[in-house]
């Protein structure tokens, strides 16, 4: 799948965003609870999603670190994707759903990009 620059930036503006409300969340929840693990990991995936579409990428991730930030990305799409399902198409409601949607989709796609075909 290709994406153009624009797309990037609106997705990396959707993860910095996520990551800031996130770590204001996980500030709620004790270390070692359930919560605050999820949001951990949540966050450590969206900080690896945002490294990927920076054209500045320098750091380069493990196989296991890529493999491990998939499935927080594939939960967010699929419990923003279930939220957004409870509202008429084209709503308010239903559209404040959609660029975190494509963000993380898109985030999933550069994910895979990076451990290719091989590492899924």
């Amino acid at each position: 799948m290709e994406f153009n620059k624009k797309d990037i930036e609106n997705a990396i503006s959707v993860i910095s965003t996520t990551i800031a409300n996130c770590e204001k969340a996980q500030m709620k929840f004790s270390e070692g609870t359930s919560q605050h693990s999820l949001l951990k990991n949540r966050v450590k995936a969206l900080n690896i999603s945002k490294s990927l579409l920076s054209e500045s990428a320098t750091i380069r991730y493990t196989n296991k670190d890529l493999r491990e930030a998939l499935p927080p990305i594939v939960s967010i799409i699929s419990k923003t994707t279930k939220a957004q399902s409870k509202y008429d198409k084209g709503s308010a409601q239903f559209n404040r759903f959609e660029p975190l949607i494509q963000a993380m989709f898109i985030s999933k796609a550069y994910i895979e990009k990076e451990l290719g075909d091989d590492n899924l």
